[in-house]
């Protein structure tokens, strides 16, 4: 890897925020909402036809909003009602969750969402909403830019990406990380981006979170010091756990080039003090140019001492905190201190939150409840490695399962050029046995003797691509390709074999025998991963025969095995629509989750359109352990580490004092 170090002194313009930038409540909220006994309510209000509508608890059976976020990546919020009236897709509704505070209920704002969904639930005859903020409208594709003419600076391009959508951008006047940075022309135009897509870059450019204030606004949300504290009376006893403090960090890392080309800006004193933690950016179209080390100063400026503690507890409520918010959490003579990333509360019969922070970069945002994006990546870059004296010029285009390489090397005295296309061009399906023997046929010289097994290890690494191949003792495997007349097509692979034993690599007609590629192994040969290659392979039909021999002792290793379209031979990839490797197989059929390097057990993971099932060897047969068969999930055998709950009770086991064993427990919870 190639690191260049910039020599950048550090002021700290951009500190967390300090204050109480929570929701806004009063103390005697927080001190009724951890009261045993207390009153909790829920309002969701809309207009429709210039009519106000207004859903109180009686109308609502359950309230849920959420949100699942992280630094460096937009958040859209998201809310989940069940209730007994419809409301249209499309209605914009308010939510307010309140608790009583001396006799009247003090509501906390939720804030603005779009009913995005409504299903009728039969059973119950409620409806099932799914709502979504206004960062919804990023879910469109992003062509080109409507709004405002390059070049521009990051202030102004985040005002105009939201101009496009129909937001306002409430930043557009403020001082943040890299604002005044300037974009030179329109680099996401036809990528393939969503608006959305932009935005979570445009959080690691900024060092922020792109998410909605309570007015709808689009802002680049910085980390508050709420000062606040929460004890023990707010947790839910039977799940709070805190894990290690992250931090603090003191890297930025920039990366481009499939992860080849790095720079980086650190905090030298943190380094010696603390150990190194680093933060990597990869392949952020903005930063990706050859200014890029201009973006890092304000970026270490944001981040540089961050920690905070990973955790992950259920709550009996708190509800004023919001996304960012940095609060301390105390139990008995320990504090945490944490930041607000990811947060649900459940307000249905009572009320419960469920809150978790993680390790920055550890986690994804989930666009697949809101929509789906299929993203072309297209990369175009220029190295000049000085100390090498070596200039390369690359241009990657990765579309689906296929990636093209177009690559010019210059040094001292020569101009190296190389095209490449990899990805789905394979004509032989499990061509190295990562699915076992699946789409080849078998015939054995002796059958309790003769086998053929699938391997795959660090020597196939070493000497060839693919790191699979098959292994033939007395077997013949086939595989019968259907092909082109009147195309020329390429055959190579690699063959492993000790002296003393024979073999064969053939590649035939299956209708005419005249037309044959043949390379015999006679026994005297030793093979060390010998690459053969059949040329101009051209037939009168449309099925070719692939077929591999090994007499029993030989061991016939064959790996990359690679039927292309072309005269030239290509380096080996999969066929179109596999992805197969030592762990997870996934074709036309469905997907395996299976070892071949530690199958003892033979358990493995089928998920297909004729079952989703798990198998493991019982009594030295692979059986069947557990099924998913119509509404019905049948397991071989079960353990419960905690509780089991079937309304209106719950069996919850009893691991201390003279009555130990398993108590049965009235739960009404969930039960309309």
């Amino acid at each position: 890897m190639k690191y260049a170090k910039q020599k950048v002194s550090l002021s700290r313009l951009y500190q967390p925020k300090k204050g109480h930038n929570m929701k806004k409540h009063t103390n005697d909220f927080k001190e009724n909402i951890k009261k045993l006994g207390r009153e909790l309510d829920a309002i969701i209000t809309y207009n429709l036809n210039d009519t106000k509508y207004i859903l109180t608890s009686e109308d609502l059976n359950n309230v849920t909003p959420y949100y699942e976020g992280n630094l460096l990546k937009s958040v859209m919020k998201q809310l989940e009602i069940d209730t007994n009236i419809n409301i249209p897709t499309n209605t914009i509704i308010n939510c307010k969750i309140g608790v009583k505070v001396n006799e009247e209920y003090e509501y906390l704002d939720y804030g603005n969402y779009i009913v995005y969904n409504s299903e009728k639930q039969e059973d119950t005859n409620s409806y099932l909403l799914a709502c979504y903020d206004k960062l919804l409208y990023s879910m469109i594709d992003y062509t080109e830019l409507k709004h405002g003419t390059f070049p521009m600076t990051i202030s102004e391009y985040e005002e105009n990406l939201c101009l496009d959508i129909g937001l306002v951008f409430k930043d557009k006047n403020k001082k943040f990380a890299n604002c005044d940075k300037i974009i030179e022309n329109d680099i996401y135009k036809d990528l393939g981006y969503k608006y959305r897509d932009i935005f979570d870059e445009l959080s690691q450019v900024t060092a922020s979170v792109v998410c909605l204030d309570i007015n709808d606004e689009v802002e680049n949300r910085y980390i508050t010091d709420t000062n606040d504290i929460i004890d023990k009376e707010f947790f839910n006893d039977n799940n709070v756990n805190f894990g290690e403090e992250y931090g603090p960090v003191n890297s930025i890392v920039l990366s481009r080039s499939a992860e080849s080309d790095n720079i980086y800006l650190r905090d030298e004193k943190s380094v010696a003090e603390n150990g190194l933690c680093e933060i990597k950016i990869v392949d952020n179209q903005i930063m990706n140019l050859n200014n890029r080390d201009e973006f890092l100063p304000d970026i270490l400026q944001v981040l540089n001492g961050l920690k905070y503690f990973i955790n992950n507890f259920s709550s009996t409520g708190i509800l004023y905190y919001d996304l960012c918010d940095k609060y301390i959490a105390q139990i008995d003579d320990k504090t945490y201190s944490c930041i607000m990333l990811n947060d649900e509360a459940i307000l249905s019969d009572g009320l419960s939150e469920n809150i978790f922070s993680e390790k920055l970069n550890e986690s994804q945002t989930d666009y697949s409840k809101a929509d789906k994006t299929d993203r072309r990546i297209n990369q175009t870059y220029i190295i000049a490695d000085k100390l090498q004296q070596l200039i390369e010029a690359t241009i990657i285009n990765v579309e689906g399962n296929t990636e093209r390489i177009t690559q010019i090397l210059q040094n001292i005295s020569e101009i190296l050029m190389s095209v490449q296309q990899s990805g789905g061009n394979n004509l032989i399906k499990n061509s190295v046995g990562f699915a076992g023997t699946t789409e080849w046929d078998l015939a054995y010289d002796n059958e309790e003797t003769s086998v053929v097994n699938t391997i795959s290890n660090v020597e196939l690494l070493q000497n060839g691509t693919s790191g699979g191949a098959f292994q033939l003792n007395g077997v013949k495997i086939t595989q019968n390709i259907v092909v082109n007349s009147k195309e020329t097509y390429t055959f190579n692979c690699k063959v492993q074999k000790r002296a003393g034993f024979s073999g064969y690599i053939k590649v035939y007609n299956a209708n005419d025998l005249t037309q044959s590629w043949e390379r015999k192994l006679e026994n005297e040969e030793e093979l060390n991963f010998e690459n053969i290659t059949f040329e101009n392979i051209k037939i009168n039909g449309n099925s070719l025969i692939i077929e591999f021999y090994g007499v029993e002792g030989s061991n016939l290793t064959i790996t990359d095995s690679m039927l292309n379209l072309g005269d030239l031979s290509s380096v080996w990839t999969q066929a179109n629509g596999e992805i197969l490797n030592t762990q997870v197989n996934i074709n036309m059929n469905g997907v395996m989750v299976k070892s071949i390097q530690f199958d003892e057990n033979g358990q493995y993971v089928v998920m297909s359109p004729l079952e989703f099932a798990g198998y493991a060897k019982k009594n030295g047969v692979s059986v069947r352990v557990f099924t998913v068969n119509g509404d019905t999930t049948e397991v071989e055998n079960l353990y419960i580490k905690n509780m089991m709950k079937i309304p209106p009770i719950k069996f919850v086991p009893n691991k201390t004092g003279n009555n130990r064993g398993v108590a049965t427990v009235a739960d009404w919870s969930g039960i309309q």
